[in-house]
């Protein structure tokens, strides 16, 4: 009797579990399979940056040593944009699971899309959203575009996301409930994040005021826990600072600040202006503030963000955005709705911040935290850039689910089943839309990566194995896409990779590797020596000459 009694309450536990997180398990399981159905040819071949993290790792694997033949590097100078080692690191365990291929480049990021479904329900628990609405948040990040996207390629910044996301949850774990080991877990997660990409540890220093207002600090103690927390921070920011001074320089050459062409152009302003108006209008400093205004206004765009994305191909799909049409127009509902709370408390009542309510101190941080995680992008010369405001683009959910949680709580509804049914559906129809596009008619449109660089060089390499052999690329990228999809020996590519000299800004493209020799045009070509010459038909594949069957 007692074993039958126990029997059914493990089986009403289950139940009960699966009531509960049942909704939550298949977020992330329909998550999971959107990233990763046929991921490994969808995008049908690597882009540059994939293909450089992706042999570099197996150098690293192979022999310790980069592309360039350091050993170890914190930077890897790849082209000469410098990438952070992150997820080169985590490409090597994953190869020797599942060999070198594209599946195995981009199942990190595949995973971190996954998980981020998870940690950001976590992340909205902690900030007080209930359990059906952050559970409806990992739902819309299930299905979000930029996520989709995003998780199917090898992006440094989605892994870096993804731990962000998970350093935001236990910053705010901490603040409701101090715990020694999620603070040890939190300095291990952000110090590793660091490795990831330039933007989780840029945005450092923010993530840092964010703790200093989201933790109460009405008892000694838990003063002492925020400045622990805050300091850990800004040390980490500081010790990220020093190993990548190289990095940090070069990317300086993306900002507004340096760039020559902004410079051209404000000098050209300035010879527009009055002479009475020079002195401040003339300001280089007022003068940028307008570009950062202008690249702050275009990232909230109905354009950027929902009908076309950034100018970048590898960003979204053709003429689609980051977001759906419900979480942008949401948002601003959220956003508007959360700066009234705040507006409503007073500035008087805002500085005597130890007698802030909790929901009055996480809508400061989150509304602070919201506008900082623009600054990356705001400040280089391509924006608005997804890349580089993944956190901005995400944080839309947030507010978003702010707004339907207000909303469900007003009287005009029907019946509450009626608000999650359409509520539902809508969320259905525009992501049927999204995947179909994905899935359907996508495959058909990828013309930007030069689809069958990789079929054409294997082709290549299987029939003329003696050969010399010209590749007409302007770009100078594809030696890393060749070293990889040829899997050129670790030995052989240092012993014979010929690169051009660094161009203006520091980039240095590949000449030659092995018998490949990379041309900008056809008339480059040695005709007494290269036999072969393929290139490029029109974003139509590749067709090769001089090849006798």
């Amino acid at each position: 009797m007692k074993k039958k009694i126990t029997k059914i309450k493990q089986e009403n536990k289950l139940v009960s579990f699966i009531k509960f997180y049942g909704l939550l398990i298949a977020a992330i399981v329909v998550g999971f399979v959107i990233r990763i159905y046929k991921v490994e040819n969808l995008p049908v071949i690597l882009n540059r940056d994939e293909a450089a993290l992706a042999y570099n790792a197996y150098l690293l694997k192979e022999t310790g040593m980069d592309e360039w033949g350091r050993s170890w590097p914190l930077a890897l100078e790849s082209f000469g944009d410098y990438k952070l080692p992150g997820y080169v690191w985590s490409l090597i365990p994953v190869f020797s699971v599942f060999g070198l291929n594209d599946f195995a480049v981009r199942l990190p990021s595949v995973i971190a899309g996954t998980v981020l479904i998870y940690v950001f329900y976590l992340w909205l628990k902690e900030l007080r959203i209930s359990h059906n609405f952050s559970v409806l948040a990992a739902w819309l990040v299930s299905l979000l575009p930029v996520s989709i996207f995003y998780s199917r390629m090898a992006f440094e910044a989605n892994l870096g996301l993804t731990l962000l996301v998970i350093s935001l949850w236990l910053i705010t774990n901490l603040s409701n409930k101090w715990n020694k080991k999620k603070f040890v877990s939190l300095l291990i997660i952000t110090f590793f994040n660091i490795f990831t990409y330039n933007t989780p540890w840029l945005l450092l220093p923010f993530l840092a005021v964010y703790s200093w207002l989201v933790f109460p600090r009405n008892t000694q103690k838990k003063k002492n826990n925020v400045w622990l927390v805050v300091i850990s921070l800004l040390g980490l920011f500081i010790f990220g600072a020093k190993v990548f001074l190289s990095l940090t320089a070069q990317k300086s050459g993306i900002t507004i600040f340096t760039d020559e062409t902004v410079w051209s152009n404000w000098i050209a302003y300035r010879e527009q202006l009055s002479p009475a108006w020079l002195w401040f209008f003339g300001s280089k400093y007022v003068y940028w503030l307008g570009l950062i205004w202008e690249n702050i206004w275009q990232s909230f765009s109905f354009k950027f963000l929902v009908t076309s994305g950034g100018t970048h191909p590898w960003h979204n799909l053709p003429h689609w955005g980051h977001l759906n049409i419900l979480i942008y127009i949401l948002g601003w509902v959220g956003l508007g709705f959360t700066f009234k709370q705040v507006w409503a408390v007073g500035v008087k009542k805002i500085l005597k911040f130890n007698k802030l309510s909790d929901e009055i101190r996480f809508n400061l941080a989150t509304l602070f935290l919201f506008f900082s995680s623009l600054i990356p992008s705001v400040i280089t010369v391509d924006s608005p850039h997804a890349t580089r405001s993944l956190l901005f683009i995400i944080f839309w959910v947030y507010w978003a689910v702010r707004a339907l949680e207000f909303l469900y709580k007003q009287a005009f509804w029907p019946t509450k089943e009626f608000f999650w049914i359409l509520i539902a559906s809508v969320i259905f129809i525009e992501s049927f839309f999204y995947n179909y596009q994905l899935f359907v008619k996508y495959p058909n449109n990828q013309g930007m990566f030069n689809p069958g660089f990789d079929s054409m060089i294997q082709f290549i390499d299987e029939r003329s194995q003696e050969t010399k052999v010209a590749i007409v690329d302007p770009t100078g990228y594809e030696y890393i896409l060749l070293a990889w999809y040829l899997k050129v020996p670790a030995n052989e590519y240092l012993d014979n990779n010929v690169r051009q000299l660094p161009d203006k800004i520091g980039f240095s493209y590949g000449e030659r590797v092995g018998r490949f020799h990379f041309i900008a045009n056809p008339n480059d070509k040695a005709a007494d020596e290269e036999v072969l010459l393929m290139q490029a038909a029109n974003g139509k594949g590749w067709q090769i000459l001089g090849l006798t069957l």
